[in-house]
């Protein structure tokens, strides 16, 4: 008879899919994970009344990113030659070492974020993703905006109010923007400038610091949950064009042929803290980057390297350098058509 001998939580993360076990009749056992499309599915055969699984954490985080999920219901089915075994178990997807809360306590209304004090800027635009298990607005989850603004005087106020979001059960996804913020602020304050606001679910809070700077460059990435996220960071930008041609020479006659273009854009950031770094480090390695322009406008880029400093003091700041390219670019030849083509009609050899 089957039956499942490892623990298995009702809830756990997807670095967490490791150890299962499971008692079987000898002979071939079927096992399928479903979500309900298949995971995965494979065939085993084993001599023993007992069989141990391999580690299932990267094929199972492989599959959410592909959906784009956060959290996943996934079903274990084992099958022998006299029974079957079932076990559900939902999978919270995490990468990111230590982990701070548990996996139940993150479906307990939680941010799915670990950037938890955030600095913004007028231009930028940014997304808060969440859990929530009730689905209902009335019975206890609300989401609280507290806003400080200063007039042109110097004067400073705080305005409280709830936002004006529907929220539904599973993940639930904000999209923050200034101009969105202040038409919930009041008439008599709306032009005044917002020096900081937070967002609280329940009783978790997300503290956002609205900073000034120069040459600001806005990320939108999938995050250590595989949830939408964003960053802003100023940074020194330089362009890279790399041609790429042949060279056909024929007498005292030569003509370039085939002119290719690559180009990349290289990226150093101002020195950040180490919150901000450890959301940085996400964004460089996260399957999923788009880079914003403007309050709209985004486009898919791929991170081709990146370099940082190491230090072994606490809460020291750091300085990111990488290079990326346009995702629809990256190793795309852009042919330049010149006046005198060679080789653009068939070729005939003068000798066979």
């Amino acid at each position: 008879m089957a039956y499942f001998t490892s623990y298995m939580p009702s809830v756990c993360y997807s670095s967490e899919l490791s150890g299962i076990s499971c008692s079987v009749t000898p002979g071939t056992v079927t096992l399928l994970i479903q979500s309900p499309l298949e995971v995965f599915s494979n065939t085993y055969n084993t001599p023993n009344s007992y069989i141990n699984f391999p580690d299932f954490s990267d094929v199972v985080e492989m599959f959410m990113e592909q959906q784009k999920l956060s959290v996943a219901d996934m079903q274990f089915i084992v099958t022998d030659a006299q029974s079957t075994a079932e076990k559900t178990i939902r999978v919270v997807y995490f990468k990111e070492e230590p982990r701070k809360f548990f996996a139940a306590d993150i479906l307990s209304d939680g941010l799915l974020t670990t950037y938890r004090n955030r600095v913004v800027y007028e231009d930028s635009v940014d997304y808060l993703t969440f859990w929530c298990e009730t689905g209902n607005i009335f019975v206890g989850t609300a989401v609280r905006l507290y806003v400080l603004v200063q007039d042109y005087s110097g004067y400073r106020e705080w305005i409280l109010m709830e936002y004006g979001y529907t929220i539904h059960q599973g993940i639930n996804e904000l999209m923050i923007s200034f101009p969105e913020l202040r038409r919930y602020l009041p008439d008599r304050v709306r032009k005044w400038d917002i020096l900081f606001f937070s967002f609280t679910v329940n009783q978790q809070t997300c503290n956002f610091y609205v900073g000034k700077a120069h040459n600001v460059r806005h990320f939108i990435f999938r995050n250590c949950y595989n949830a939408k996220e964003s960053i802003s960071v100023p940074c020194i930008s330089k362009n890279i064009t790399e041609t790429k041609s042949s060279l056909a020479v024929c007498g005292k006659k030569q003509y370039r042929y085939d002119i290719q273009h690559t180009r990349s854009f290289e990226q150093q950031t101002a020195a950040l803290d180490s919150e901000r770094a450890a959301v940085m480090e996400q964004m460089l390695t996260s399957p999923s980057v788009q880079i914003v322009f403007g309050y709209a406008y985004d486009v898919p880029i791929i991170i081709t390297s990146y370099d940082y400093e190491l230090s072994d003091e606490p809460n020291t700041e750091r300085i990111f350098k990488f290079e990326w390219q346009y995702e629809n670019r990256n190793g795309v030849s852009f042919l330049m058509f010149t006046k005198d083509r060679i080789f653009s009609e068939q070729f005939t050899p003068p000798f066979i």
